[in-house]
């Protein structure tokens, strides 16, 4: 939500290069009842940008409002041309989960989602406290994508998790590092260059017998009905829809079958 058509077309673009639909807002009214209608029709936005400088309803006053509606859990990052710190601790008392400074910059934006999207009700970034960081000991996961932001989004959620992470930019790119090193999972975008996930999956599952199994997550933006069944067909063990989640990533690595 902007009043500002530029900032609304330059935010809108940043988010369709990491495959992020998004909807525009110009008032609060009108965000309002964007969230109402995905609300009504079963939906629900992932996260939610909202200007502070606006007139009639404010950023922070439609955050209030948004609470109000039973949206509680909707990660909020509040987008702002003012740098004082009073605004930036009552983001964080209202439960904003991160804060960002005009001009929006693709890195800045791209450490919003991160924290709005993998620390889900929390405020650390808006405090400006660094989240805890918790020692890698669950095992090394192979990211597959090729997408850079992407990349660099699953990678800080799995740290989140506990596991370390190697990073690999295609298919092709993924069967030569598991030639030299045993993954205790494969986190595996669908759609890619040189090798896409099906094909690279496929030629996992072919060198089974040499390798072991190999417990490969998908993961893809087109989440729409049968994506899941066309994944595990492919012999993939698991699904996550992008934009990718800490709880939904939580959730698959949990499904993991603990080895003999």
């Amino acid at each position: 939500m902007d009043d500002n058509q530029t900032n609304l077309v330059v935010l809108g673009k940043l988010l369709a290069a990491w495959n992020i639909e998004s909807d525009r807002a110009h008032h609060g009214l009108e965000a309002l009842d964007l969230l109402s209608a995905a609300a009504r029709g079963g939906a629900q936005y992932d996260f939610a940008i909202l200007d502070l400088g606006m007139p009639e309803m404010d950023g922070l006053k439609l955050a209030t409002r948004i609470q109000e509606m039973g949206l509680r859990s909707l990660p909020l990052i509040l987008l702002t041309s003012y740098v004082e710190r009073c605004y930036r601790e009552e983001a964080a008392r209202i439960g904003f989960a991160a804060y960002l400074t005009k001009p929006v910059r693709r890195t800045q934006l791209c450490e919003a989602l991160i924290q709005a999207l993998g620390m889900p009700g929390t405020s650390a970034s808006v405090r400006g406290e660094q989240p805890a960081r918790i020692a890698p000991s669950r095992g090394c996961v192979l990211v597959v994508e090729d997408n850079k932001v992407n990349r660099l989004l699953a990678s800080r959620l799995l740290e989140k998790l506990g596991y370390t992470c190697d990073l690999a930019e295609n298919g092709l790119e993924a069967l030569e590092q598991m030639s030299r090193r045993n993954y205790d999972a494969v986190c595996m975008d669908c759609q890619m260059p040189v090798m896409d996930g099906f094909e690279a999956t496929a030629e996992i599952r072919r060198r089974e017998a040499e390798l072991g199994h190999v417990h490969v997550i998908a993961m893809t933006a087109n989440a729409m009905t049968g994506d899941r069944e066309r994944c595990i067909a492919a012999g993939m063990d698991d699904y996550v829809p992008k934009p990718v989640i800490l709880e939904d990533l939580r959730a698959a690595l949990a499904r993991i079958p603990v080895r003999a």
